[in-house]
């Protein structure tokens, strides 16, 4: 992979809850889109943008995971099910678009 095929990953959770537990963790559904691809310098700088400009304004949160790897939350998970998550992050070109046949409902 060269570093110019870097992609920013629009990633969107539904997560449920479990049916025989509604406090736990069941089954989610998700979403991954590419929002545009270029070089790893410039989608983390497109990233670092995004974070200044939303937390700015309180419309994101910026996490840095103990990977170093930093994601942009717009939605994070809520404590009850079922909840929505919605992030944006730049990593490796390993993840293809999908989404699940229901996510839109």
């Amino acid at each position: 992979m060269t570093s110019a095929n870097m992609p920013l990953y629009d990633v969107r959770r539904i997560l449920r809850a479990r049916k025989t537990d509604l406090t736990i963790l069941g089954s989610a559904v998700h979403s991954v889109r590419i929002r545009c691809r270029g070089s790893c310098g410039a989608m983390e700088g497109l990233l670092r943008r995004l974070v200044d400009e939303g937390v700015r304004k309180g419309l994101i949160e910026a996490k840095s995971g103990v990977d170093g790897i930093l994601c942009v939350y717009q939605y994070r998970r809520g404590p009850v099910f079922p909840t929505i998550e919605r992030f944006f992050v730049v990593a490796p070109a390993l993840a293809y678009e999908k989404e699940h046949e229901c996510f839109g409902r």
